[in-house]
């Protein structure tokens, strides 16, 4: 039988931060130390390699793309199978310096984690990638998992005043709808629909399938 673990206390806080001090989530180092995962410890490095430990690895899956708004809270689900059990949990921004850890011990052998991460409120419109993975009880280290993240910041986008560039803004039936991006490092970053002032955030420019999601969820906004 599967089993549904709360990896830490699901308690759905607003996280707080610095207005004067916003946080691009294309600086993975800088987001990690403002990101809070209840319950987990913060170590510094990268977290251990797959494999690892005496006998089978566990087994992980998930991954799904996420979407949450500054000051709120995003949770990562991962199904998971182990024959030794779950022992801890390893969560990082991809790209950072640290880590976190979860320490929490199950002998269940398959289930479904839900693992929270406070967003705070001075989290800037962008994405980010969660590296996830879990160790089993004998210490063998699962596959890793990478989960998207997209941020909206509601005081940012639009206007052209937090982006770099923008679109004119269209008339589209009842609506107005306003497409920008922002530019990091030389290259293209994250991009964004404004409609009737709500600002979508589609995540990195680059990845087809975002943007085509984050367009129909521009269009769903505009027909409700």
């Amino acid at each position: 039988m599967k089993h549904l673990l709360y990896v830490s206390f699901l308690i759905l806080t607003t996280a707080c931060g610095d207005e004067a001090s916003v946080v691009d989530p294309s600086d993975p180092d800088r987001l990690s130390q403002v990101l809070v995962i209840p319950g987990a410890r913060r170590v510094q490095g990268q977290p251990p390699p797959p494999g690892g430990g005496q006998g089978a690895a566990p087994q992980i899956s998930g991954g799904s793309g996420i979407s949450v708004t500054s000051g709120n809270q995003a949770v990562i689900d991962v199904e998971f199978e182990s024959p030794s059990g779950y022992r801890n949990c390893y969560i990082q921004v991809e790209g950072a310096g640290d880590y976190f850890v979860i320490e929490s011990e199950d002998d269940t052998n398959e289930g479904q984690l839900q693992i929270p991460v406070d967003v705070p409120s001075n989290v800037d419109t962008g994405s980010f990638r969660l590296y996830t993975c879990i160790a089993g009880s004998n210490g063998a280290v699962s596959n890793p998992i990478s989960t998207s993240v997209s941020v909206t910041r509601p005081s940012g986008g639009g206007g052209g005043t937090d982006w770099d560039t923008c679109s004119p803004v269209q008339e589209a039936g009842a609506c107005t709808i306003q497409y920008c991006i922002r530019v990091r490092n030389g290259g293209v970053g994250a991009c964004a629909y404004t409609v009737n002032g709500q600002t979508i955030a589609c995540g990195d420019c680059t990845d087809a399938g975002s943007l085509q999601a984050c367009a129909q969820r521009a269009a769903d906004v505009c027909s409700d």
